[in-house]
Order: structure tokens, then sequence, then C-alpha cells
């Protein structure tokens, strides 16, 4: 039988050369591989930013900037004078627009004028409480509007309220009332109304405008009347 204590170490350094032979087996390989996972961190990596880049950066980024800023400004310019353009040509457009009734105006020639009819007199006597309307038959339908004239005193030839009535759209009547015997008496008809003057006799029935021209329509032309102190007689 052999020596048991000769087997041990026997065993011992059999178990011993193993392990050495395994530690350094694994010792390589893991220095390979590490080594390996170095190399790909050492290719994937960014490099570090030098300080000294820094500036030139931030100079390169600003000037982007002002780029950016000088071409919204000249958007915003490039508006406006597309607006300002279009604001000048919609003025030109309207200015050279004539007014729809130009074309339809004509000037009135007057064969007459207040002064070729002149009274002297305007009566300043008492005003008549009571008006007699059985010498106008049309002037009965008036006869509120014709007494409240008649409270201004004369305004017409002198002795005479004359009164101006709506009767409608472009319609107009008229009377007459002698302020000395309070008789009433029927006027002429209008479309545009009056022109008359208490210092004249003459009476302009759809007078026209300040430069004499009236809109020509049907029984829109001006008229001349005088009073004969009963009734009117046309003159034009």
């Amino acid at each position: 039988m052999k020596n048991p204590l000769f087997v041990l170490a026997i065993s011992a350094l059999a178990t011993f050369t193993m392990g050495w032979v395994a530690h350094r087996v694994f010792s390589k390989s893991f220095s390979a591989e590490t080594k390996a996972e170095s190399t790909v961190l050492a290719n994937t990596t960014t490099p570090p930013v030098k300080q000294d880049s820094l500036p030139s950066q931030r100079d390169s980024i600003s000037k982007n900037i002002k780029t950016v800023v000088i071409d919204s400004t000249s958007i915003k310019d490039s508006i406006n004078a597309t607006k300002r353009d279009t604001t000048i040509k919609m003025t030109i457009t309207v200015t050279n627009v004539e007014p729809e009734d130009s074309v339809a105006r004509k000037k009135f020639v007057a064969k007459a004028s207040f002064n070729d009819y002149p009274v002297s007199k305007k009566y300043k006597g008492p005003i008549p409480r009571t008006l007699d309307f059985s010498t106008c038959g049309s002037g009965k339908l008036y006869q509120k509007a014709t007494k409240e004239e008649v409270k201004e005193g004369p305004d017409f030839a002198g002795q005479f309220a004359f009164t101006q009535v709506s009767c409608g759209t472009g319609c107009y009547s008229s009377t007459v009332v002698d302020l000395k015997t309070g008789k009433v008496f029927a006027g002429p008809k209008s479309s545009n109304g009056y022109s008359f003057k208490v210092s004249s006799s003459l009476l302009i029935v759809n007078p026209p405008d300040s430069k004499g021209y009236y809109t020509d329509c049907e029984l829109c032309a001006p008229e001349l009347y005088v009073w004969t102190g009963k009734k009117f007689k046309k003159i034009s």
C-alpha cells in the first residue's frame, strides 16, 4: 500500500497546477475582451470640443441669427410696399369714377329772377285768427299745416304766407294765404320743393341747385310762376 502522505502531496500538486493553468487562460481571455471594448469605444466616442473652438461657433450662430432678422424685415417691407401700391391703385380707381347721376343733370336757364318781380312793402298787420278755405278746395286737405305756417307771418310777395306740404315721396302741394283777408288759395304742385321770397312775387317750382343744375326726371324740371294776388301765372 502506498504511503498516504505521498498520495496527498501528488493530489495537491495536481490541483494547484490545473488551477494555475485555468487562471492564465482566463486572464488572457479577459484582457483580450477589455482591449476590444476599448477599441470600439475609442472609435464611437465623439472627441471632446476644444475650448478654443467655442468662440468661433458662437460667432457662427450669431451670424445666422442676424441673417434671419434681416430676411424677416425684408419680407415685412415687401408686404407694406404691396399694401401701399394697392391703396394707390384703389384711390385712382375711385377718383376716376363719375357720379351716377352726372349724366342725368341739366343746366336750367331762367327767363326771370326774383328781382324782376319785386314787392316793396311787407305786411306788418295782425295775423287772422280764422282762415277762409272756400277759395281753395284742395287746401282743405292741408288746413293744419297751413294754419301753422300762418303763425310765422308773411314770407311771400309782401303780405302772403306760403305753405309747402308733402303729399308723398317726390310730391309736394302748396297753399297761399292772404294775411290781410285770411283767404286761402291753392298753389302749384312740385317734385322737388319751392323757392320764394317775401320781397318778390316770383315762385320757382323745382328749383335748381346753386350752380343752376337739376336732375332730369319726370316732373323735375324747374318752372317759374308769378303770383297775381289770387292765382299763379306760369311764365316758363
